[in-house]
């Protein structure tokens, strides 16, 4: 299993951060690791269905469900192929130091596969710096964003 989690402050209200996040379209916009999106059900909410192209030389697309959809608070997405399972919790929380957007990835490896998972973490580690980078920027235009990173292995 890898584990990547950020954590970035915005201007943004919540209502406003979360309709950002819940809109895995924008996945695009932040994630380098993600070439283009598509929304594969007419609405966003629960049981929405996206499907996200990946710049990926091992895993070209994923087909992400929401599983879980709260707002202005929590959405779940979760995408699984024969080897893979992928798992982003995306929450949004309003305190008074602004509003904060954490993005919570796990990456489990399926069957055989598992005895790679610490090959796994290092390189989601490289992969979720430059994710977390992107969100900072897409949520915290003009130096606002506050990241808060934290990465846990097996």
């Amino acid at each position: 299993m890898a584990h990547y989690t950020t954590t970035a402050r915005t201007s943004l209200d919540p209502e406003q951060a979360f309709a950002f996040m819940a809109d895995l379209r924008n996945l695009a916009t932040w994630d380098p690791g993600v070439s283009r999106v598509e929304r594969l059900t007419e609405h966003r909410d629960l049981g929405a269905r996206y499907e996200v192209s990946l710049r990926s030389a091992l895993v070209r697309t994923l087909r992400y469900e929401v599983v879980a959809f709260e707002p202005p608070r929590s959405l779940r997405v979760v995408a699984r192929t024969a080897w893979l399972e992928s798992v982003d919790v995306m929450s949004v929380e309003r305190t008074e130091q602004g509003t904060f957007v954490t993005y919570d990835a796990t990456l489990t490896l399926r069957g055989s596969l598992r005895v790679l998972d610490h090959v796994l973490q290092r390189a989601f580690d490289r992969i979720g710096d430059q994710a977390a980078a992107g969100l900072r920027r897409a949520l915290g235009e003009g130096g606002l964003a506050q990241p808060r990173s934290e990465r846990r292995g097996l």
